[in-house]
């Protein structure tokens, strides 16, 4: 194999194995699967690439040109526009969850050299974790190997950005040929380690998390305005807090009536107070989710991961359940009143032609 030029997914494939790479704002995760009896290799073939992550003109040239169009195929997608134009709206420039339009995202590929791959801090925030038929003291003696000695990594301060202070407004993104997608997104001072993370996300899948949801029963099982909708919690970083997201995609000329009955399905959600049978039908569901998950190594690796990038080791993880089912009827009402009462959102419309929603 080259040292100047590894084409990780031949070399992979050709051990059975496949990875697939996941970049969102400010986390990137790869994910690798391969039969045991090769997987001392695939560390080492991984370890290598990430200890000398080198890139000749050419292949970076055609690096950022596969980006390019990667980003330009997404922009047909109206959801993507709609929820990029929320992070825009609620996020200023410097702060890591903003989002750039497409041709910002682009220009900024383009600057990108060889120095700066070289120079990447990889592994300075890295979580690894490894789960299968390998011992854990291979593994990290492969990587010991693998990884040049590195300084530790200092604690520096996390900065804050202020959340927007003007009235919630709205925006239009122009997507031709594509159905509309309404997006709503507000900001709200949670986390994945703050203390009401958990609670927080069960509300969200009363009022629209869950297929049995209060969004998903108003909109297309009682008037049948749409095939897809989603109220999603954004706070998976444990370092800032997030925002709430709505997001549909009406029938051809229901817009407005569809986005009319979001808006007063969350002020019900604000101003109303949960049933215990929605409460339990969520924990069960919660909890169903999460054993389902321990039954597969990709699942498992996905919670431990999780729970890693929040400080939190395997015991915490397992624990899921008891404090899942220890959520009462008070904390929920604790939750929504501290963080579910605001009910002004700005409002993004994506699609052919997009008009605004009030």
């Amino acid at each position: 194999m080259s040292k100047e030029k590894i084409f990780l997914s031949r070399e992979l494939e050709s051990r059975g194995a496949s990875f697939s790479l996941e970049c969102q704002a400010g986390r990137a995760e790869l994910r690798v699967i391969g039969p045991a009896e090769h997987s001392t290799e695939i560390l080492k073939l991984l370890f290598k690439c990430f200890a000398d992550p080198r890139a000749p003109g050419q292949t970076l040239s055609l690096a950022k040109r596969k980006i390019a169009a990667e980003l330009r195929y997404r922009s047909t997608s109206s959801r993507a526009m709609a929820e990029d134009a929320i992070r825009r709206l609620l996020y200023c420039d410097a702060d890591p969850r903003h989002v750039e339009d497409t041709e910002a995202r682009i220009r900024a590929i383009e600057m990108v050299d060889r120095t700066d791959i070289q120079n990447f801090p990889l592994f300075n925030e890295a979580h690894l974790v490894i789960a299968g038929n390998i011992d854990p003291t291979v593994a990290a003696d492969i990587l010991s190997e693998a990884l040049p000695p590195s300084a530790p990594r200092s604690d520096r301060p996390i900065p804050t950005w202020p959340y927007p202070t003007t009235c919630p407004g709205s925006t239009r993104i122009e997507v031709p040929g594509a159905q509309h997608t309404v997006a709503l997104g507000r900001p709200v001072r949670l986390n994945s380690a703050h203390p009401d993370y958990l609670t927080a996300c069960l509300m969200n899948n009363v009022l629209g998390g869950a297929f049995n949801s209060w969004l998903v029963e108003a909109t297309r099982e009682e008037h049948g305005l749409n095939y897809s909708i989603q109220s999603e919690l954004h706070c998976r970083d444990p370092k800032h807090t997030g925002h709430w997201l709505v997001h549909f995609s009406p029938n051809a000329g229901d817009l407005e009536r569809a986005t009319s009955i979001v808006r007063s399905v969350i002020s019900r959600f604000s101003d109303s107070k949960i049933s215990e049978a929605d409460l339990d039908l969520q924990k069960n569901a919660y909890v169903g989710r999460f054993l389902v998950s321990l039954s597969s190594l990709s699942g498992l690796c996905a919670l431990a991961l999780s729970e890693a990038e929040r400080g939190s080791g395997p015991d915490y993880m397992l624990s899921l359940p008891d404090r899942i089912r220890a959520i009462t009827m008070e904390d929920v009402e604790r939750v929504r009143s501290e963080h579910f009462q605001d009910r002004d959102f700005f409002t993004a419309v994506a699609g052919p032609n997009p008009k605004p929603v009030r």
